[in-house]
C-alpha cells in the first residue's frame, strides 16, 4: 500500500496564508456594513417628515401637532412600543393605538375608538366603556344618546380620563346596562339613566318613564322577571310608578294604588 508522504514544515506553514484573503474580505464587509448602518441612522432621507392618522376608514393629518415629537426621528431606530404607550396616554378615548412605518420617512398612527356604554355624571362629563375605562367623548352627537349613571360621588381623583374604575357602584351600573341591552324584550326600551344607591342597589329608569329598583344579586333572574312582567303589562307600562325586584316576589306600584 502506498503511504502519503508527510507534509514538510514548509508546506504546513504555507496553508494558513490561503485564509488571509478571506479574513480580509470579511473585515472589509463588516466595516462596509457598519458604515451603511450608520448612514441609515443619520441620513436625512430616513428621518420622519410626515405623519398621518387613520381612524377606521377616515384618514387625516396631524392637524393638532400632537405627534410633532416624532418629526425628525430616524424611522429605523424609532422605538414603536415605547411611543405607542405614550400616545395611548394622550388619547384615552381610543381603545388601541398602533404605529406603522412607511419607508422612507412617513409614519401612520392607527386608532380605534372606545365604545361608550354610558355617560357618568361628572364635571366635565366622562364616558365609560366595557373595560371600565373613563374617557372624554369623541363624538358628542352619539354621546348624547347614552344612558346616564348618577348618584355617586365623583369628586375624588379616581374619576379621570384614562383611568380604569374600581368603584363597585359604577361597575354594577355598567353591568346592568349591558345586560338590559342584551335582553330581547328589554332592549325595546331605552335606558334613560341608572341611579346608584350603593354598591349593590340601583334604580334603572326605562323609557315610559318607568323606574325599576334592582339589586346586584341574581341580576340575570331579576331581568328575566322584569321582561316577563313588561310582556304581561304591554302598553299599560305608563300606569306603573315603579317595579321593585329586590324581594322574593316583585313589588309593583301602580300610579294611585299598590298591587
Amino acid at each position: 500500500m502506498r503511504r502519503n508522504k508527510p507534509l514538510s514544515p514548509r508546506q504546513s506553514r504555507s496553508r494558513p496564508s490561503a485564509a488571509v484573503p478571506g479574513i480580509v474580505l470579511a473585515l472589509v464587509l463588516v466595516c462596509a456594513g457598519a458604515v451603511s448602518v450608520q448612514s441609515f441612522r443619520t441620513h436625512d432621507f430616513f428621518k420622519v417628515k410626515d405623519i398621518i392618522i387613520r381612524e377606521g376608514t377616515k384618514i387625516r393629518d396631524d392637524r393638532d401637532n400632537d405627534l410633532k415629537f416624532l418629526i425628525g426621528k430616524n424611522i429605523f431606530t424609532l422605538d414603536l412600543k415605547k411611543n405607542v404607550q405614550f400616545i395611548q396616554s394622550m388619547y384615552p378615548a381610543y381603545r388601541t393605538a398602533r404605529l406603522v412605518k412607511f419607508l422612507p420617512n412617513q409614519m401612520c398612527l392607527d386608532l380605534m375608538k372606545r365604545n361608550a356604554v354610558a355617560c357618568v355624571n361628572t364635571q366635565p362629563p366622562l364616558y365609560i366603556d366595557d373595560r371600565m375605562i373613563f374617557f372624554e367623548a369623541v363624538d358628542p352627537a352619539s354621546a348624547q344618546k347614552l344612558p346616564l349613571i348618577s348618584g355617586i360621588d365623583t369628586t375624588n381623583r379616581n374619576f379621570r380620563s384614562g383611568m380604569r374604575t374600581s368603584h363597585a357602584g359604577v361597575i354594577f351600573a355598567v353591568r346592568l346596562i349591558q345586560q338590559v341591552k342584551e335582553n330581547k324584550v328589554l332592549q325595546r326600551y331605552n335606558i334613560e339613566r341608572v341611579v346608584v344607591h350603593d354598591a349593590v342597589n340601583a334604580s334603572l329608569y326605562l323609557s315610559g318613564p318607568l323606574e325599576v329598583r334592582i339589586g346586584a344579586g341574581k341580576l340575570d333572574d331579576s331581568l328575566h322577571i322584569l321582561a316577563s312582567l313588561l310582556n304581561q303589562v304591554g302598553n299599560g307600562v305608563s300606569n306603573i310608578e315603579y317595579i321593585d325586584l329586590r324581594f322574593k316576589d316583585p313589588v309593583i306600584r301602580f300610579k294611585g294604588k299598590e298591587a
